[in-house]
């Protein structure tokens, strides 16, 4: 669990089905045309129970990490307003991942997902000891686009016809933070 002066960022289980149903459900269409074509199914708490589960065992195997956001005033609202993945994790050679992030429709332009990832990207370089994180955003997502580079990610290319979104290949914008302070900690 990481914790920043409004929110607390958190794993979930599968217990925890029915807040990121709920969550999900809620952004169903602010979702739809950044992310992957999901059917009815993607939004029933069985699905979610499934995908928590699998989540959580690819955390213990280290390739992912995905943590919940909630606001630090928990009464607020009923469950999670965001997540954040680490998807992808590498070591070896590479310590890198791929960054990816949503937010409810409802608490957009506060500055929580900045406040977000700066906690992760502390848990990237840090305890998980990755040397690059990597950020792809589709051009007309100019807001994303300023988070990133707001916290130090730089612009490294243009992906044609990069992810697939909502049923189209879209181009995507690459950007990346390396951390400059790596050090192996595995020797």
């Amino acid at each position: 669990m990481l914790t920043t002066p409004r929110l607390t960022l958190k794993l979930l289980g599968p217990d925890q089905a029915p807040e990121a149903t709920r969550y999900l459900l809620r952004n169903r269409a602010h979702f739809a045309s950044a992310g992957p074509r999901v059917d009815d199914e993607y939004f029933t708490e069985d699905y979610q129970q499934r995908r928590l589960t699998r989540e959580l065992e690819m955390t213990e195997q280290g390739s992912l990490v995905r943590l919940w956001i909630y606001l630090s005033d928990a009464d607020t609202i009923d469950g999670p307003i965001g997540d954040i993945s680490l998807s992808h994790i590498i070591h070896g050679i590479l310590h890198s991942c791929f960054l990816g992030y949503k937010l409810d429709h409802e608490h957009l332009g506060r500055g929580y997902m900045t406040e977000a990832l700066e906690a992760t990207l502390g848990l990237a370089f840090g305890r998980l000891g990755l040397h690059r994180v990597e950020a792809n955003i589709m051009p007309r997502n100019i807001a994303s686009q300023r988070v990133v580079e707001r916290l130090g990610f730089e612009r490294e290319g243009y992906s044609r016809d990069y992810l697939m979104i909502d049923g189209r290949w879209e181009d995507h914008l690459r950007y990346a933070r390396v951390n400059t302070n790596w050090i192996d900690a595995s020797t």
